[in-house]
């Protein structure tokens, strides 16, 4: 099954890459906020997931904690367009 095996341990643990400390293991990798409702307003953010386009674009190559940052500009984004309708 998938259970744990020995051979875990020689696999570069996920946070490695992340510059994370490579002992934290309870905190996860930030996720995209992408919700795939890919449509940018009339100020150039995403109606799905608040980002620009310029943090959609630096996702992939951010750390983690310019991932958390992101994120919650989105999140505060994303509460400031609540009630507005779809494309506007």
């Amino acid at each position: 099954g998938g259970g744990w095996r020995a051979d875990n341990l020689t696999r570069a643990h996920p946070h490695d890459v992340t510059g994370a400390h490579p002992h934290d293991v309870t905190r996860a990798p930030v996720r995209s906020p992408c919700v795939k409702l890919c449509v940018l307003d009339a100020g150039g953010i995403c109606e799905g997931c608040g980002r620009t386009l310029d943090e959609i674009g630096a996702w992939p190559g951010a750390t983690e904690a310019e991932r958390m940052a992101i994120v919650a500009r989105a999140a505060l984004r994303r509460g400031g367009m609540a009630g507005r309708p779809a494309g506007g």
